[in-house]
């Protein structure tokens, strides 16, 4: 099987990753027809707290597919064995509320997990989703390939990786297991945040407030510099509405005709608009 190792992060990621909730959020597995995000559907839903206590597991008739050969993906699950159960969007609302309080969801496929439950007619809310095998993949990699992160990842490459047991194959065994990977692997980076020391990140506190500071009058610079600017085109729009106000009078005294006049007033109050509002801006 292979083998990962810890792939370096960015301290940005490094903290986001060791903050990430470890209460209050559920894990969620399921078995398929297969794995075509588009043709195939769910045959069972399972999903548990990050404690591994089942919070909701049912055994669903897929909407469309009426066949399929008992494999990985079903865990063995044949037509028969959900011929006479009821469908996923009856169980909409059970669904939806627990996604709904969860602080996090965790699924070994984000993307796949989310499109077959939507696709079976359950709307789900908003909600902040983690993605086991894209995160595993992205902050970890191959005995290969140490300077690249993991290329391919499975549920049982990364229990493996963190000591766990992967023995129960149920769906409930694989909901659990998402969960405890899932919270080995944020311990996994707070543990190499705790090993970066305090004085790590309090220079790098330090750092960022620094350069918050610093961009924070490059900012004020610039915003008085842009207001100076506009201030300047204000005058210069007023000096040319009061150049061809002056104009309007010495036609007026000419005997001009009204036209031209109107025209040259119609100028003279642009000018002056766009003066008043590049002052006041």
């Amino acid at each position: 099987m292979m083998q990962y190792s810890y792939f370096e992060q960015t301290d940005e990621k490094l903290l986001q990753l060791a903050q990430m909730p470890t209460e209050g959020g559920i894990a969620v597995a399921m078995r398929t027809t297969g794995y075509n995000v588009e043709n195939d559907e769910i045959v069972e839903l399972v999903i548990c707290d990050l404690d591994g206590k089942q919070l909701f597991a049912q055994r669903v008739k897929p909407q469309n597919v009426e066949t399929w050969e008992p494999s990985e993906a079903s865990g063995g699950i044949s037509p028969a064995d959900v011929a006479e159960h009821p469908e996923l969007y009856q169980f909409e609302d059970e669904i939806m509320a627990l996604f709904d309080q969860a602080d996090i969801v965790v699924c070994e496929h984000l993307p796949f997990t989310q499109a077959l439950v939507e696709g079976s007619w359950v709307t789900l809310p908003n909600f902040e989703g983690f993605d086991l095998d894209e995160e595993f993949r992205l902050s970890h990699c191959t005995t290969d390939y140490r300077t690249e992160p993991a290329t391919a990842v499975s549920l049982a490459g990364v229990a493996e990786y963190y000591g766990l047991r992967a023995d129960d194959t149920s769906c409930l065994g694989q909901a659990a297991l998402t969960a405890q990977c899932y919270r080995a692997l944020v311990a996994e980076h707070e543990a190499k945040r705790v090993e970066k020391g305090a004085a790590y990140w309090e220079a790098r506190d330090k750092r960022l407030a620094e350069e918050k500071a610093a961009q924070g009058r490059a900012d004020a610079t610039a915003a008085l510099r842009e207001k100076r600017y506009r201030q300047m085109n204000g005058l210069l729009w007023i000096a040319g509405a009061i150049i061809f106000a002056s104009l309007v009078i010495q036609m007026y005294q000419r005997g001009f005709d009204a036209g031209l006049m109107v025209l040259a007033g119609i100028v003279s109050c642009f000018c002056l608009a766009r003066g008043i509002i590049n002052l006041k801006g």
